[in-house]
This record gives C-alpha cells, structure tokens and sequence, in this order.
C-alpha cells in the first residue's frame, strides 16, 4: 500500500484513510464464538486484554 511505515507513526495516522482488511471465515468464527458463550454484544479485542 505504501513503500514505507510513515503512516504508522502516530503525528501522521489519523491524516489518511486506508482500506480496512475482512477476514470472512474469522469473522464468522467470532461471531460463533459470541453466540456459543451468550455474548451477543460487539466487543472490541482492545477491551479484553
């Protein structure tokens, strides 16, 4: 996407908008996994941890 990590420095991560990436399959396997444990509410990884 670029030749260089500048957009990964936080002055400049905000200024553009890239492409997020979908991972389908894994996608689907968190949902499962939010229905198999009764957590039907969107949490953010970052949270957990």
């Amino acid at each position: 996407m670029t030749e260089t990590n500048v957009w990964c420095k936080p002055d400049n991560a905000f200024e553009y908008s890239f492409p997020l990436l979908s991972f389908t399959e894994i996608n689907k396997s968190y949902d499962l996994i939010r229905v198999e444990s009764g957590r039907l509410s969107l949490v953010d990884i970052r949270d957990v941890f």
